[in-house]
Order: structure tokens, then sequence, then C-alpha cells
């Protein structure tokens, strides 16, 4: 078991594009009742909403996810991240790379190239082609 995440990326996205259209999603999410705003530490936390089985499809082995009854909801919050982010959540192989000219993908990168890409937005691997 552990926490899944969906992770939406708009490749074309300016940097100022990606704030506006994050606060509009988030916004939409929360009228539609898919999330909530609910304080916390000094700030507001955006938790599932009223509604928030209509927008999630709840795997076959999360039996307290399928009762309709229960009345505790998913305890993750929903967070909007904008810019050059890298989620690996350190279980399994690392995620593959994938080259822009031939997209032949390869997980042989190191924590360097990662912090180059997030500081610059390009970072240079030997591509395994």
């Amino acid at each position: 078991m552990g926490t899944y995440r969906q992770t939406i990326v708009d490749l074309d996205a300016s940097a100022e594009e990606a704030v506006a259209w994050g606060r509009r999603g988030r916004s939409w999410l929360e009228a539609e009742g898919f999330i909530r705003p609910v304080p916390w530490r000094g700030g507001v936390a955006h938790l599932a909403g009223p509604r928030w089985r209509e927008a999630a499809d709840p795997v076959s082995w999360d039996w307290r996810a399928r009762i309709k009854e229960l009345e505790e909801e998913p305890g993750d919050e929903l967070r909007v991240i904008t810019g050059r982010t890298v989620f690996v959540a350190g279980q399994g192989d690392s995620p593959a790379a994938v080259c822009p000219r031939c997209q032949s993908a390869t997980s042989a990168w190191s924590g360097a190239v990662i912090d180059t890409w997030c500081a610059t937005g390009a970072a240079d691997l030997d591509c395994p082609a």
C-alpha cells in the first residue's frame, strides 16, 4: 500500500500561465465540490470534498474507499505545484528520462542531473541509443 498521486503536466505553459491555470483549476475543483479548503497551521489545506468519489477511481483493493456510507475521506491533500518538479516515491526503479531526439529511455541519471535540470531547465545525459 502507499500514496498514489495524479500529476497533470502542460509542457507548453509558460511559468506565468502555469500559476494562473493552477489557481483556476484548484478553484474549479473547489466550486464543484471535489475538494474543500480546511484551515491548517495558519494556512489552508485542500482535502477531499463531498463529491470526491465522482473524480476518483478507487482501486479494487481499497475497500474503505468503496464503502459509500463511510464518512471518512481520503487523508491526503491536493497541492498545486507549478514549475519544474520531479516526483520520486523512492520505491522501485528510478523513472526513465527520455531522449528528446530519438525517444530512447534511460534510468541512469543522478541527483546532480536533476538539480541541474531544476535550476536551468536542461541537463545533459548520454543518449542510450
